[in-house]
């Protein structure tokens, strides 16, 4: 059975930008990739999936759907969780990718806290949430701007690199100002800082040990 990566963000370029190379290196080997997007309930849901899609096939990944939130204090309260936790045991996730802990957007750091609170929530007999309870191995958290001040785990993203700057040009007219270059310097910076190799990703590791590139990379 296919392995699957479940990344969360709160808009399509989120995701390239932060985890886009290590996505594609795991979807190259066979993994199932799900794309997770946060969309205010009423919204045009067809045409921001039109938008997402695009950049999803770039990076290997079939799947893209939402995480329903309200608009104010409780965006990511307790019917987020509830919401993250049934998609969590919907598409029964090996790994998953969110925000770093550490990211200052309270927004970013709302989702990261809304997508530990599920993956805990999906593993209980939560009577609330549909589908059976599943343990999830491994939270990653990624990082886009400012650079995490300390991470766990780094990814050589060398020979995905190029597929992770062409979906973060599907989104510039979406994320409204032209960021290949940083994403690239700063993928170059932390294959250098970390001795991953040319371009790397790096991420804080938000629950479990498992290192799921480990399985079937040297480096």
């Amino acid at each position: 059975m296919s392995k699957t990566v479940l990344s969360f963000g709160l808009t399509p370029g989120d995701i390239a930008m932060g985890c886009g190379g290590s996505v594609t290196l795991l979807t190259d080997q066979g993994w199932n990739g799900v794309n997770i997007f946060c969309a205010y309930s009423g919204e045009n849901l067809n045409t921001l999936a039109k938008e997402a899609r695009l950049a999803a096939r770039l990076l290997g990944v079939s799947e893209v759907g939402f995480l329903l939130v309200d608009p104010g204090a409780e965006m990511f309260g307790r019917e987020a969780v509830l919401r993250a936790a049934h998609l969590i045991r919907k598409h029964k996730p090996d790994l998953i990718f969110t925000f770093s802990s550490q990211d200052p957007s309270p927004d970013r750091t709302g989702l990261s806290c809304c997508v530990r609170a599920a993956v805990q929530a999906a593993s209980a007999a939560t009577p609330e949430i549909e589908g059976t309870p599943h343990q999830v191995q491994t939270v990653f958290g990624y990082e886009i701007a400012p650079p995490l001040c300390r991470f766990g785990h780094a990814v050589n993203i060398t020979e995905t690199v190029g597929r992770k700057m062409d979906a973060i040009n599907c989104y510039e007219t979406l994320i409204g100002r032209k960021v290949e270059e940083a994403m690239q310097g700063l993928a170059r910076y932390r294959g250098r800082m970390s001795d991953a190799g040319e371009f790397a990703e790096v991420f804080e590791i938000l629950h479990g040990e498992h290192d799921p590139f480990h399985d079937w990379r040297d480096d």
